[in-house]
């Protein structure tokens, strides 16, 4: 039974960069063909996973039948490495898009680079006694 090959999309969050190489190897240890691929970007998570804050983003492209992919993704599900992971099907990836990908990946890279805003308050009024009205229209205009 001779299936026909589909081109597939991974998606993946990894605790390190160099856990990286070792995703590739198990890819191409299930002889499957990785069409593009880009270099994961280090990104905060809104949430923990897995006791992780920060993790590496990234995404590649294959092709190969249904049987490999279930393969995959036995493998990839059993690897603590890899903090989640998704596999769609995806139509073929044109040089333009393949571009596009590698952009958004620059893109989330500088981004971790972008300084927080800092909050400084104002020095406090220096006064004597204040009231309960002064105290009270103070915190009003703090709050607006």
């Amino acid at each position: 039974m001779n299936e026909e090959t589909k081109n597939y999309e991974l998606t993946f969050l990894l605790s390190s960069e160099v856990d990286y190489n070792e995703v590739i190897k198990t890819i191409r240890a299930n002889h499957i063909e990785i069409k593009s691929e880009s270099q994961p970007a280090k990104i905060k998570l809104a949430y923990p996973i897995k006791k992780e804050n920060f993790a590496y983003f990234g995404n590649l492209y294959f092709s190969a039948d249904s049987q490999a992919v279930e393969a995959l993704n036995k493998v990839l599900r059993g690897d603590s490495k890899i903090l989640r992971f998704f596999i769609f099907n995806k139509p073929v990836i044109t040089k333009t898009e393949s571009r596009k990908m590698e952009r958004a990946s620059r893109h989330a890279a500088e981004s971790e680079k972008i300084p927080e805003r800092v909050f400084r308050p104002s020095a406090p009024e220096k006064s004597g006694n204040l009231t309960n009205e002064a105290l009270e229209k103070r915190l009003e205009e703090i709050l607006k």
